[in-house]
Parts: C-alpha cells; sequence; structure tokens
C-alpha cells in the first residue's frame, strides 16, 4: 500500500513537473510582463535619463527622442556609484570617462544641446531610490514640477512606485516611459543577461513590496532632507569630453 501511494505520489510529482515545463514560457512570459508599468509620453518640464544602461543607451536614446519631440525641454542626468570608478582610475593616471560622461557624450551626438542637459554631481548611491531622491531635489532646486523618467521596460513598475512614494507628498508629478519601443519580453529567458537583469529586477520588486527600502555601507550618508544636488550644465561635461558643444 505504502509503496503504490509513493508511486501515485512520484507519478503526479512528473505530471506537474511535465505541466510546468511544457508551460513554461507562457508563465514566464506573464512573469514578465508583471514589470511593466509604463505611460504614454506627457509633456512636463524635464526629461531624467535613468542610470543603469550604460551598455546600449537605450534610455539616453529615448530621452533625446522625448526631448526633440517637445516632451520637455531640459534632459537630467543623475550620478551613480559606476561613476566612482573613472575618479579612481583618474588617480592611477588613466583618464577614461564616467559613465556619466558617456550618457552626456550620447546626448550630445544624438544632438540635444548641451546646455539642455542638467548633470547632477551630487554624491551616488542608494540605488533606484536614491536616483529618484537625487531627482526630487533637482526639481525643487530648478523650480520644476512634473518628469519624465525613462527606463527599460523591466524597471518600469519599481522606478514608478518608488518615485510615486518619494514624488506625491511634495506635489511632484511623474511619468514612467519605456526606453524601448518595441521591448523583448516574449523569449527573455533566452538571452543571458537579460535573463539575469528580469530575475534580478523581479526580487528587488518583492523586496520593495515586502520590505521597503534596503540600506547598504555605500549608500548617501547623508540625511536624506540635507543632501543638495550638485548641479553643472552638459556644456562643460561634453568639453571634457571632446564633443562639441554647440547645437
Amino acid at each position: 500500500m505504502r509503496a503504490r501511494r509513493l508511486g501515485l505520489l512520484a507519478a503526479l510529482l512528473a505530471l506537474g513537473l511535465a505541466t510546468a515545463w511544457a508551460c513554461r514560457a507562457p508563465m514566464l512570459e506573464r512573469m514578465a510582463r508583471t514589470l511593466v508599468a509604463a505611460t504614454a509620453p506627457a509633456q512636463a518640464d524635464v526629461i531624467a535619463v535613468l542610470r543603469g544602461d550604460e551598455v546600449a543607451f537605450e534610455r539616453a536614446q529615448a530621452g533625446a527622442r522625448l526631448l526633440h519631440a517637445g516632451h520637455a525641454s531640459r534632459i537630467y542626468v543623475s550620478s551613480a556609484l559606476d561613476d566612482l570608478a573613472a575618479a579612481t582610475l583618474r588617480s592611477r593616471g588613466l583618464d577614461v570617462p564616467s559613465s556619466q560622461r558617456r550618457v552626456v557624450g550620447v546626448l550630445r551626438q544624438l544632438g540635444v544641446s548641451c546646455d539642455a542637459i542638467i548633470v547632477d554631481r551630487a554624491q551616488p548611491g542608494g540605488g533606484t531610490q536614491g536616483e529618484l531622491a537625487r531627482i526630487a531635489r533637482m526639481m525643487e532646486t530648478r523650480g520644476f514640477h512634473s518628469v519624465l523618467l525613462v527606463t527599460n521596460w523591466y524597471h518600469t513598475r519599481r522606478s514608478g512606485l518608488i518615485a510615486q512614494a518619494l514624488f506625491a507628498p511634495a506635489g511632484l508629478q511623474v511619468s514612467v516611459v519605456q526606453a524601448e519601443a518595441n521591448a523583448p519580453i516574449s523569449g527573455w529567458w533566452h538571452q543571458r543577461y537579460l535573463a539575469i537583469t528580469v530575475w534580478e529586477e523581479t526580487l528587488k520588486l518583492l523586496l520593495q513590496r515586502g520590505l521597503g527600502a534596503i540600506g547598504f555601507a555605500d549608500d548617501p550618508r547623508t540625511a536624506p532632507g540635507v543632501i543638495l544636488p550638485a548641479l553643472a550644465s552638459g556644456c562643460e561635461v561634453a568639453a571634457r569630453l571632446g564633443v562639441s558643444v554647440h547645437a
């Protein structure tokens, strides 16, 4: 009798695994779609190109398109922890452009006027939460009331949730715009680095909903209400890159 029960359980388990395997594609695609919460571009005071895409620069490209389409007259580039590596290399005699400078370089090559670019040199860190806090402070400093956040499809829901929590109490309007015209959601699990990113973003979203913001040692150490943006013009950065500052 016991052997019969074990055999039945094993058969049910095998059937369940086979069903899950057969249905994996729609299940995985449905999971990925829970990460997406983008809206159509609206009119705003400023466009913020979220950091973390300094390989394909899809966010910078989308930001430039939105600016040229007249959705805003200014475009903002935050600081990020990756930028600190360039400073370390410079101290060793190696002049390598920071990721932030490369974003500015891409914007300039796409025809964005350097004086339309706002570069934030405030202390980086804090992940998406820290970056959005810097954006909110920049908006307060510049007197902006609305922003378009440009990011990749898998980052839209989490960044939107954090932004609403930060911006709404200050009366700031925010819209999240997907950088990709055609997001590769179908079959994402077949692409190595995209698969890693989607799983990572899914975990971050679950942690965000369950635990809220999680602090790390490299987060900005100053109290959130005291950190001030160190804003600069894109013309200065473009000149350092050797990119023409003329529109």
